[in-house]
């Protein structure tokens, strides 16, 4: 116990970190546990950071659209943003101009501290949001004070070293839990051998709305995409703030303390749900938001809740492909191994939401995971079913010591 605590206190040295008790499996150590994260530069929220998360998060939605076979689906852009915003602080050279430009054209410094003051706006009584960085105790691997001193201070990202064995699947999914209320209980089962790292960011939402509705929801008929007539709760309320375009109407219901809202569009007759969204762009969308009118709306909406998993490695290979390439990708301000080179290797998308008449609870959870697992080519196969040349070689000269055929086993 003695050894364990000077190499720990050794290994923070480097780091220049300081420890304290902590609340994960004696496995994980906790690098930030008793430990203030310096202050980090913060940006005010303008024009710039909008319109750029605007097209990076309805760009994500659309993508992820695309993949989800017509089913129910719900991404928080703003989680994968962040995750993203943080992976990036460990890319270099092409790869970070790559993931700069996806992330909104903004340099990584400006973005962080545009970040940096987007969370705090979003940590608050309906909202929380919480990162974390895990990176595998192993010899194969370095990881750089920088990178990690920069994700706890501009995003509050607790830092965990850990064995990545059973015990940290539980740590990592015990954290998921309790940073999303206990709305997402799981993220991961296992953990591949290759994996050197994992970036998180969860979101938990929770609000009631302003004017709750009143328990007498309708029974009614709910037209599902795929052409069956459904049998929904309806809740029917009197809104005041109603959207339109050239393509779809909608509504905008408040919730409780007044930061956010809840917004529906809904596709005008003759337009599909798959065609209006193909068509949105983020300067329609932001428009339709920000000209909302006025107006009294009558609003049906049914009670709903469903959870969603989206695998986002596909559509953001295509994106980002350099972060994804096992041998280009270039993330040196972020460490090395020395078993391979460090790359992304999935990003996934958990969320959950509950739609009732009291409000709506939200949870999303990001995870970048990082390897060093590099791509075994195909094996050649040789069957040795027929006559055959040998030889025993001298391994200096690779002169046949011994040469022969084989033609028979008999």
């Amino acid at each position: 116990m003695k050894i364990n605590r000077l190499l720990l206190l050794a290994f923070c040295h480097l780091l220049g970190l300081t420890v304290a008790c902590s609340s994960v499996s004696a496995a994980t150590v906790d690098l930030m546990n008793g430990i203030t994260a310096k202050d980090a530069d913060s940006k005010s929220i303008d024009d710039t950071f909008i319109n750029s998360q605007a097209e990076l998060y309805l760009k994500l939605y659309k993508d992820s659209f695309t993949t989800s076979n017509n089913e129910n689906l719900l991404i928080s852009p703003f989680s994968v943003s962040v995750a993203l915003s943080m992976t990036l602080n460990g890319a270099s050279g092409e790869t970070k101009t790559e993931m700069e430009q996806f992330l909104g054209g903004i340099n990584i410094n400006v973005l962080n501290a545009y970040q940096n003051s987007f969370l705090k706006r979003h940590n608050n009584e309906y909202l929380k949001n919480a990162n974390s960085v895990w990176f595998r105790d192993s010899e194969h691997l370095t990881v750089n004070q920088p990178f990690l001193q920069t994700n706890a201070d501009t995003y509050g990202a607790g830092i965990f070293k850990a064995p990545f064995d059973n015990s940290t699947v539980k740590d990592i999914n015990a954290w998921v839990k309790k940073n999303t209320d206990g709305q997402i209980e799981e993220l991961i089962d296992t953990i591949d051998p290759y994996t050197v790292m994992f970036l998180l960011n969860a979101v938990s939402f929770e609000a009631e709305w302003a004017e709750k509705y009143e328990n007498k929801p309708l029974n009614s008929i709910f037209h599902s995409a795929s052409g069956k007539n459904q049998t929904a709760k309806m809740m029917i309320s009197d809104e005041s703030t109603y959207l339109s375009s050239d393509k779809a109407t909608g509504f905008i219901k408040r919730y409780k303390g007044g930061k956010y809202s809840f917004a529906a569009l809904l596709p005008n007759e003759g337009i599909s749900i798959a065609d209006y969204i193909n068509g949105l762009d983020a300067e329609s969308l932001m428009n339709t938001l920000n000209n909302a009118k006025g107006e009294s709306v009558k609003v049906y909406m049914p009670k709903f809740s469903f959870n969603c998993n989206t695998d986002m490695t596909v559509l953001l290979k295509t994106k980002i492909p350099l972060a994804f390439d096992q041998e280009k990708a270039d993330f040196s301000a972020l460490g090395k191994s020395d078993r391979g080179n460090i790359h992304i290797g999935e990003v996934a998308h958990k969320t959950s939401i509950t739609v009732d008449i009291d409000g709506t609870k939200a949870a999303a959870v990001t995870k970048v995971e990082m390897t060093d697992k590099m791509s075994i080519m195909p094996q050649k196969e040789v069957v040795l079913n027929r006559p055959f040349v040998f030889m025993i070689i001298d391994n200096t000269t690779k002169l046949p010591i011994f040469i022969g055929n084989l033609m028979s086993v008999k």
